[in-house]
């Protein structure tokens, strides 16, 4: 089994190609693509928020697609109850969570945050930049799709990425 992360996917919003061009006009196709191309049966995709913004009808074209079990950290757009979502298509669903794997503590955010101890904490909600404020240090992970191609990662491979990054930073004990 292989774990892979996604963030942000906003199905269903639009403006996010028409009016802001941050994203491609067929970013939603890419997104479905890549992902039923990148995740075998035996994989967890853990989202980390935002994954519609638009209409019901957004969540039931692009969501059921999306094969394997799905893990979902809850974002600024994910407007449902927890039950909604594990109700329809999420096998789990939270606010936030920690995992201790790869010899580190995980925390997985939507929004990064500086709460208890960690050692890493992957998020996504800032895409491309800071155009919100946050207090990010090196312990935390930026997941933006428009950095992957639209393609969800192996948390295996970001895990290593950070570290690789911060390994003057890493103490082992």
């Amino acid at each position: 089994m292989r774990i892979l992360v996604i963030a942000d996917t906003h199905f269903g919003h639009r403006s996010l190609a028409e009016e802001y061009q941050s994203r491609p006009p067929d970013f939603e196709n890419k997104i479905i693509r890549n992902w039923q191309k990148m995740v075998s049966k035996d994989d967890l995709v853990v989202h980390l928020g935002d994954v519609v913004v638009g209409k019901a009808t957004d969540w039931s074209s692009a969501i059921p697609s999306l094969p394997r079990r799905k893990v979902l950290v809850i974002g600024n757009h994910d407007k449902k109850t927890l039950s909604w979502y594990m109700a329809n298509g999420f096998d789990f669903c939270c606010l936030d969570f920690f995992w201790e794997i790869f010899g580190l503590k995980v925390l997985f955010t939507h929004e990064p945050k500086n709460i208890g101890l960690f050692d890493l904490n992957i998020h996504g909600h800032l895409h491309l930049g800071r155009h919100r404020e946050y207090e990010c240090d090196e312990r935390h992970y930026l997941f933006a799709m428009e950095k992957t191609s639209y393609q969800p990662r192996p948390l295996k491979s970001i895990v290593e990425e950070w570290k690789q990054s911060n390994k003057s930073t890493i103490v082992d004990v």
